[in-house]
């Protein structure tokens, strides 16, 4: 019985200590997520940005390489004659040496001839400055965007697949969209800045209890079908997930929140939405973060598009809204 007692308080005091150790967890897990959730609430002001009118159209495509600083990296190294003649030279002497190279014992002596030795150079030989040598560009570090550094598939310049992606589009007057229902549906959009290159389904509207709601999109890009399609004069919605970690959808626009860095260094950023034999062209202009509960989709009564993902990450209440205009076509 004192044995069968004693396991029956040891038992009993176990599971106190293990209900302390979780109560200080939970409170210590519960305080640290909410200095984070304030911390990260306070940084979507940084969220909403609206471009300039003037710095919006269809960009001008005529080089693969679109600056001078990209195609400076893009150059090789200075291993050509030609480039080596513009280079700094600096005299450097030859060192003598009247002992040939032998094997064996010195009696028995050999000459080794080196296979396609070039013939000795009379007078001091050349050689490239150390000024020189720093000022080159040994690899395309700055063409390369650092998301595809541990990427051997992805190793072609985010700005040179853009460039290329974006050629053969034509400007497109907005004010001759076509009317809402008359175009196709989107199948793909693509957003070569954050690298979004995803399909595009119609969402399907839910019984959720007493109420309806639209599904989430699961890896893929989510469309509104009842609202407009691209190249109408209306606004046409996409949803994506920022990341799920838990219902394991996907994270098709986690990159969505770096658009407004990138139109404040002045950038612009564009989205290529195809439909049927169709490419549209949008620019983003605006971007804006809304509480989720004040969350709305409306028209503007121009072909734009919406681009909607949930902010700030591991809170997710507020939405983040980025929006497009219309500014080229471009058929197949």
């Amino acid at each position: 019985m004192e044995a069968g007692y004693d396991f029956l308080l040891l038992r009993s005091r176990m599971q106190q200590r293990f209900v302390r150790v979780s109560a200080i967890f939970l409170l210590g897990g519960g305080a640290a997520y909410f200095v984070y959730s304030q911390k990260a609430g306070s940084d979507l002001d940084d969220l909403n940005y609206t471009v300039a009118p003037a710095e919006v159209g269809v960009p001008p495509v005529t080089n693969p390489v679109s600056s001078e600083s990209e195609q400076a990296a893009l150059q090789p190294s200075a291993n050509t004659p030609d480039q080596a003649q513009n280079l700094p030279i600096t005299p450097v002497e030859q060192p003598s040496s009247s002992e040939p190279d032998v094997v064996g014992p010195p009696d028995t002596a050999v000459t080794i001839p080196v296979p396609n030795d070039p013939p000795p150079v009379a007078g001091p030989r050349p050689q490239i400055s150390t000024e020189a040598i720093a000022k080159q560009q040994p690899y395309l570090e700055n063409a390369i965007d650092p998301i595809n550094w541990v990427n051997i598939q992805g190793y072609e310049p985010l700005s040179a697949s853009e460039i290329v992606l974006l050629q053969g589009f034509e400007r497109f007057d907005s004010s001759l969209a076509a009317p809402v229902g008359t175009l196709s549906v989107p199948s793909k959009i693509i957003i070569p800045s954050i690298g979004v290159d995803s399909l595009v389904t119609g969402l399907k509207i839910l019984d959720v209890g007493n109420s309806r709601a639209y599904e989430t999109p699961k890896h893929v890009v989510g469309h509104i079908p009842e609202l407009a399609n691209p190249g109408e004069m209306g606004s046409a919605w996409f949803f994506g997930h920022l990341e799920s970690p838990i219902a394991g959808e996907g994270n098709v626009f986690y990159n969505l929140p770096g658009v407004p860095n990138f139109l404040r260094e002045g950038r612009a950023i564009y989205a290529i939405v195809e439909s049927g034999p169709t490419a549209y062209l949008y620019q983003i202009v605006e971007t804006q973060v809304v509480n989720q509960n004040d969350m709305t989709m409306y028209d503007t009564g121009r072909p734009t598009i919406h681009l909607v993902t949930c902010v700030p990450r591991f809170v997710y209440d507020h939405r983040l809204i980025v929006t497009g205009e219309l500014v080229g076509i471009r058929s197949s």
